[in-house]
């Protein structure tokens, strides 16, 4: 490939671009020529310091962007674009945020994978209605790590964030501040997100109506995004660098490695750095996890490298045929893995290449053999196991009622499932009801076990666990997860009839009131009911807590939750 021909992109000027936000759309697939696909990077936000405390200001906003040539795309974005600016602090900073909302709409901003105060988390309760501002503070405390934030409205999680809302939140400390690794942000230290989107002829995003996606898993699309440019071009200077890289999709798996099988390095995972660098070809990520690697390019000036999604190596032959990773389904679970699967998950695809093509800016020439020291939570010390079932059921209507059903045929008449129910543990999220107590300071197991006909990424709230084993739902022995899943995490990636098990300790925050998040983060799976909800409360409190739950005493929750 010549390089002229490699980086020809076309910028038009504001005054010839097409804007079209009236809300009408075409659902037809098009095939545009796309706009100037430069890698850009998310500027970092300057916070103001008051009394020590760092505080950051935005505002979220309908903004527009150019994904195509000619024709700019109605969004919801953090500041003025499509993603919002990366916040970054350092570990045990004292943070404060002034966020606006001026959408016509309530929306939320939830802090994932930050250990925070329930009331500061972002989740469901802590609505911001339009032209309020929100004020949430605590102080930073956890490892150094890529974190983070995205709206978290219940029922709306999966439309707003597909619509733009997302955008970074790193943290550092003493050890990576002590480590040889690439740290110039922006230079040899980039963040990266993925995110697939599915856009109209007017170039305007499709979201689906609730239930149109049931058998695709959730919301996927077709033009594969990185940080909102379509398969950018990134360049680089010869030397090691780092990309920490974010699934922002609602629910697209990544099998993301080099083309050529070219080597790279794992350094971290949702939580923060791994013990030591894991070499891989290949690196699977769903919706919301995030890796960060370290690629050495010191010997590859003047060369490309395209980074992509081997898509069609994950979702193989025999995985597509339905269940039959070990035989029968064992745990219960409806429909098939071809179901989720769509055209793009079939295939391998770019996702956006590297130019090789500047000087070094630093000395950064290798790779580290040691990046930090874990500990290790000991099953042994888990005062409780808790059981989380995943479930996707088939439900038919009569007279606007839903119902559950494992059958296509009910007295001679044909059923096709048209609603689907997606439930934890039988059922579905109430925001009247607390699902689970922890007492702050407990070492827990939850084993989560997938009984569905689609790959499930669970989350939990302001905790980050470290995975003990997997298992089949063959009957066969667990197995200790991968190398470059023993870190931190928390979210993690079940397969049909699988069963993972976690260990985690509840020891940053406590509250009587109000409640932390556990859901699957396909998001649409999200908003039609696969979330529960768990306070973390003081030890002396806990007897209280659950009589006043059995009473009926500490629902509804939404009185005092708002802004």
């Amino acid at each position: 490939m010549k390089r002229r021909d490699f980086i020809k992109t076309s910028i038009l000027s504001t005054s010839a671009l097409v804007v079209g936000c009236s809300g009408k759309h075409s659902d037809k697939f098009i095939h545009p020529d796309y706009a100037d696909r430069s890698f850009i990077v998310p500027p970092l936000i300057k916070p103001i310091v008051v009394n020590g405390k760092r505080i950051f200001k935005f505002s979220i906003n309908y903004n527009t962007t150019e994904i195509f040539k000619g024709k700019l795309t109605c969004v919801l974005g953090y500041g003025d674009s499509l993603l919002g600016p990366t916040i970054r602090v350092d570990n045990m900073d004292n943070v404060g945020f002034e966020i606006t909302n001026y959408l016509s709409v309530n929306t939320t901003v939830h802090f994932h994978g930050l250990h925070l105060p329930a009331k500061e988390d972002g989740g469901p309760y802590q609505i911001i209605p339009p032209n309020k501002t929100w004020k949430p503070s605590w102080r930073i405390n956890q490892l150094a790590s890529t974190q983070w934030y995205h709206p978290h409205l219940e029922g709306y999680t999966g439309e707003q964030v597909y619509k733009g809302m997302a955008g970074f939140f790193l943290i550092d400390d003493e050890t990576s501040r002590l480590l040889d690794i690439p740290k110039t942000y922006g230079v040899d230290d980039l963040p990266v997100v993925i995110q697939d989107r599915r856009f109209d002829e007017k170039a305007q995003l499709l979201y689906l109506n609730k239930g149109d996606f049931d058998k695709s898993g959730g919301m996927k699309g077709y033009t594969i995004l990185v940080n909102g440019k379509h398969v950018p071009i990134l360049n680089v200077p010869a030397q090691v660098i780092r990309l920490r890289i974010l699934n922002g999709s609602n629910a697209r798996i990544y099998n993301l490695g080099f083309e050529g099988d070219i080597q790279f390095y794992q350094i971290a995972s949702d939580g923060g750095f791994l013990e030591k660098p894991v070499l891989l070809t290949r690196v699977l990520l769903g919706p919301a996890e995030r890796v960060e690697i370290l690629l050495d390019l010191s010997n590859s000036k003047n060369t490309i490298l395209r980074f992509k999604s081997f898509s069609a190596e994950y979702y193989d032959k025999q995985k597509l045929n339905g269940h039959q990773f070990g035989g029968p389904f064992k745990v219960g679970g409806t429909g098939r893995l071809s179901d989720s699967v769509d055209t793009l998950d079939k295939v391998n695809f770019d996702v956006m290449s590297i130019y090789v093509n500047k000087s070094s800016t630093n000395v950064v020439r290798k790779i580290p053999n040691k990046l930090t020291k874990i500990v290790r939570l000991k099953e042994s010390d888990a005062i409780k196991t808790r059981n989380f079932g995943l479930t996707v059921m088939s439900g038919f209507k009569i007279n606007k009622r839903v119902f559950t059903s494992m059958f296509k045929v009910i007295n001679g008449i044909v059923l096709e499932g048209e609603y689907m129910l997606h439930l934890i543990n039988g059922v579905q999220m109430d925001m009247n009801v607390i699902n689970e107590v922890v007492k702050k300071g407990d070492i827990e197991i939850w084993r989560i076990t997938n009984g569905a006909h689609t790959t499930h990424p669970f989350h939990i709230h302001d905790i980050q666990f470290q995975i003990l084993d997997r298992e089949q739902g063959d009957g066969s022995d667990p197995t200790p997860p991968n190398e470059n899943e023993s870190g931190w995490k928390d979210t993690v990636l079940l397969m049909p009839e699988e069963t993972v098990r976690v260990v985690a300790k509840f020891d940053h925050y406590a509250d009587t009131q109000y409640p932390y998040m556990y859901h699957c983060h396909i998001l649409e799976h999200e908003d039609a009911g696969m979330m529960g909800q768990f306070l973390v409360v003081e030890p002396e409190d806990f007897d209280t807590v659950m009589t006043d739950i059995n009473n009926n005493k500490r629902i509804p929750l939404k009185s005092f939750c708002k802004i």
